[in-house]
């Protein structure tokens, strides 16, 4: 097996520490909602009495329901889309994909040929925002409903066969990798 696409290790390290925290903070917002469900408005700074049972439901519920997709959310990106490796046998032979997962990595193997480009985000951000920049290419495979997530900034071992796996070299306007500028459009002429 060649290895085609593999994430840095200090972007593996930094994902995992945005895991860590993600958990801590829904874990924190699930503890805190279930208390308010419970026993808001008990504590003397807090009037002394319980809240009406629809102020519970409201504050409760709304912090269990962050603290629900936050973990969800986290566990769902780690594990069902951000790439670590790709890997291919040979030339147009199928190719191993290693996703992260949320606890440990989660390998498949599918032909080449349902591998597919389903997008390039540039990553940068809207209106109003002056940092961070998250180029990710969105990659298909046949059968598959969610995407996977090919991080830009990983390291690209064979950027030739990258582009050759997701066809970039054929299409007429699509983005393709290159060793020295990273990802960029590519237009070519057209008639």
């Amino acid at each position: 097996m060649t290895v085609i696409y593999r994430t840095g290790r200090t972007r593996l390290v930094l994902l995992r520490a945005v895991m860590v925290l993600s958990l801590i903070s829904g874990a924190a917002l699930l503890y805190g909602g279930w208390e308010a469900l419970n026993r808001y408005g008990v504590h003397p700074s807090e009037g002394g009495e319980l809240a009406p049972l629809p102020v519970r439901i409201a504050l409760g519920g709304g912090m269990l329901a962050a603290g629900v997709l936050i973990i969800c959310g986290i566990v769902l990106y780690m594990h069902a889309c951000y790439v670590t490796k790709i890997e291919q046998a040979d030339e147009g032979g199928d190719v191993t994909i290693t996703l992260w997962g949320a606890l440990v990595p989660v390998s498949f193997t599918v032909p080449a040929a349902d591998v597919t480009l389903g997008g390039y985000e540039d990553g940068t951000p809207g209106p109003g925002v002056t940092t961070g920049s998250a180029p990710w290419y969105k990659v298909r495979i046949n059968g598959r409903r969610m995407p996977l997530i090919v991080d830009v900034r990983g390291e690209f071992a064979q950027p030739e066969r990258f582009d050759a796996l997701l066809s970039l070299r054929d299409s007429p306007s699509e983005t393709r990798l290159t060793r020295d500028t990273g990802p960029r459009r590519i237009r070519r002429p057209q008639g």
